[in-house]
């Protein structure tokens, strides 16, 4: 049996050997280096157009080639090309007879489609093109269709990398690969998520990786913070009540998805879903900006509450910049933020445009129960078609907003509680350290800072935008109501009552001061009109307290300082005579929230006039330069 054995195994082994001999044989016949005797048919010569790559909004590189065996008589290759719809071609020849050949095409027009062929030329000069023409559409201005892996198992791992600024590469497992606009729209869908489609959409170049494991988008984590990159991740917050309560730093600037471009390119606008859909599922956790760009918030939700980046939040929120978007609710209306209960908002800006209804406010729309709002700004238009408006918080109750900045304009067009910061400060609630900047419109309780101060504190802020209503105006506080108190502030923006329907109860500083409330070491600087009560720190005064106060008086406009009952004695106008000496400056430490002192220096008068305060200097705030 083994001799048997041994002989086959001879036997096969020369058989072997014969074969690899003929195989080598007709191999080097095939590479012989003769030509053919006759020129090439067409059908012989095999021109071919491949796939175009690096596709652009203005670019694409054209493939073409032709069987290397006929390359003698060949003297030259190259492209034509059109845009589709059009009848004539653009002949575009290489001076080269390479077998395989290449060209990059520039300045096409964005958005469009075009189709191609590779061409050879004979010797004799006639000219064989490629068929059927091969077609391609350039980018869209920074967006595309949604691309869609399918099959991405449990545990998968989907590799994202960014080649360059115009191109990435999707892998996943190492075997689909795709090219892509590099600020693109696209899915990764998985049978094992049980959450649908991912969204991802990026503006720079680098590698993320997005892992499925047990039907679920796994976050990349450093230390004890989950790190945010993509629109997905930022979208994951809301996954779950363990996913709310975590902590973020976001590395990237994020753009939502929410431009009006993108309808241009037959897109939709990404309706960005609050994180913390309401007070029931709040966020709980702490969220670091990172101080990156967010752009293209779009909140469309005109029947819901709790609407902003975040809706509902009872965790931390801090560095966040929100440069770009609209943010539209019903009740609870933020660009960060729509209710914060007992939470913190630090450093965080919003130049989204803001509208609701009840509580609506650039940054947050009410802030509740022990909260804080600090060193935050608000750039972007802010109206409410209920009460409550402000150009950082709606209203603020129980709660403190500190070091807060308002340039963007704020209007409550027939409703009340507006102001250029907070449009109510509740009971037990400080408003402190504040400036605005911004246009002031509304209804009944209108001022720069505060519309109405209902038992809280407004102190150490500033006025510098024009202000408008029909009755309790003022340049800081609109109507200081049931033992509150505005102390340490000045204006100097324009108040103004509304002639036709109103004009009463206005005041340079506050429009009505009453229930026995304090309003104390403040001035104005700017024109007051009104048609009655209009003072020029304060329109009427009742069962309340007014002391140490300062106007600057102007040749047209109110007599006194207070309008009624009329009284200068407490609200007295600039002159040599009366400047505010009495006043305690703060010893160069932050000053306390609530008790001071406030003001940095007392200014100096220069003429002892009553009627300009030209080259005057006046009292300045510790926070101010």
């Amino acid at each position: 049996m083994k001799n048997f054995k041994l002989s086959r195994y001879l036997t096969m082994t020369a058989v072997a050997t014969v074969l690899l001999a003929a195989t080598t044989f007709t191999s080097c016949e095939k590479d012989s280096t003769t030509p053919p005797a006759a020129p090439p048919t067409d059908a012989e010569l095999a021109v071919a157009a491949q796939a175009a790559t690096g596709i652009s909004k203005t670019a694409a590189t054209l493939h073409g080639s032709y069987d290397s065996t006929y390359s003698e008589y060949i003297a030259d290759t190259g492209f034509d090309y059109r845009k589709s719809g059009e009848t004539s071609w653009v002949k575009v020849w290489l001076g080269s007879s390479a077998a395989t050949f290449e060209h990059t095409l520039a300045e096409l027009v964005k958005n469009s489609d075009y189709e191609f062929r590779a061409l050879v030329k004979r010797s004799d000069g006639t000219v064989v093109e490629s068929s059927p023409a091969l077609t391609f559409t350039t980018a869209q201005n920074l967006y595309d269709s949604p691309f869609i892996i399918e099959g991405v198992a449990a545990g998968t791992e989907a590799v994202v990398t960014f080649i360059d600024a115009t191109t990435q590469n999707i892998t996943v497992d190492r075997e689909i690969t795709a090219q892509l606009p590099v600020k693109m729209i696209y899915s990764i869908s998985s049978p094992a998520f049980s959450g649908g489609d991912i969204l991802i959409g990026r503006m720079s170049d680098e590698t993320i990786r997005l892992s499925f494991g047990g039907g679920s988008l796994k976050f990349r984590v450093n230390g004890n913070k989950r790190l945010i990159n993509t629109y997905a991740e930022l979208a994951m917050i809301n996954a779950s009540e363990d996913d709310l309560a975590y902590s973020y730093l976001q590395e990237s600037a994020l753009d939502l998805l929410g431009s009006e471009d993108v309808t241009a390119h037959g897109l939709e606008r990404r309706n960005w879903l609050p994180i913390g859909v309401d007070y029931m599922n709040s966020f709980t956790g702490n969220y670091d900006g990172g101080k990156k760009e967010i752009s293209n918030l779009y909140v469309n939700r005109e029947s819901e509450d709790y609407i902003g980046l975040f809706g509902s939040s009872v965790g931390t929120l801090g560095n966040i910049c929100v440069v770009s978007g609209l943010v539209n609710g019903n009740n609870y209306v933020g660009g960060i933020c729509g209710f914060n209960y007992e939470g913190i908002i630090t450093s965080c800006a919003n130049a989204a445009q803001v509208s609701g209804a009840l509580h609506s406010g650039g940054v947050c729309g009410f802030s509740n129960y022990h909260g804080t709002i600090a060193l935050c700004r608000n750039t972007g238009q802010v109206s409410g078609t209920d009460n409550r408006v402000g150009g950082v918080c709606g209203y603020n109750s129980i709660s403190v907003i500190s070091e807060c900045y308002n340039a963007g304009q704020v209007s409550g067009t027939g409703k009340n509680n507006i102001g250029g910061i907070c449009g109510e400060n509740g009971s037990g609630s400080i408003l402190t350290s504040c400036h605005n900047t911004g246009p002031v419109e509304g209804e009944e309780s209108v001022a720069g800072i505060c519309g109405l101060n209902t038992g809280g504190m407004v102190n150490s802020s500033r006025n510098d935008g024009a202000v408008s209503g029909a009755m309790y105006v003022g340049g800081v506080c609109g109507f200081n109501l049931s033992s509150a108190t505005v102390t340490a502030c000045y204006n100097t923006g324009d108040v103004s009552g509304d002639d036709v329907t109103g004009g009463v109860l206005v005041g340079g500083v506050c429009g009505f001061n009453n229930q026995e409330s304090t309003l104390s070491d403040s001035y104005n600087t700017a024109q007051v009109i009104g048609k009655s009560n209009v003072g020029g720190v304060c329109g009427l005064n009742t069962n309340s307290t007014v002391t140490a106060n300062y106007w600057l008086k102007y040749s047209t406009g109110p007599e006194n300082g207070i309008g009624a009952p009329p009284s200068d004695t407490e609200a007295a106008p600039f002159g040599a005579s009366s400047w505010p000496t009495t006043w305690t400056l703060y010893s160069g430490s932050a000053p306390d929230p609530i008790s001071g002192p406030f003001w940095k220096s007392l200014g100096q008068w220069s003429d002892g006039g009553t009627t300009d305060g030209i080259n005057s200097t006046f009292p300045k705030l510790w926070w101010e330069e």
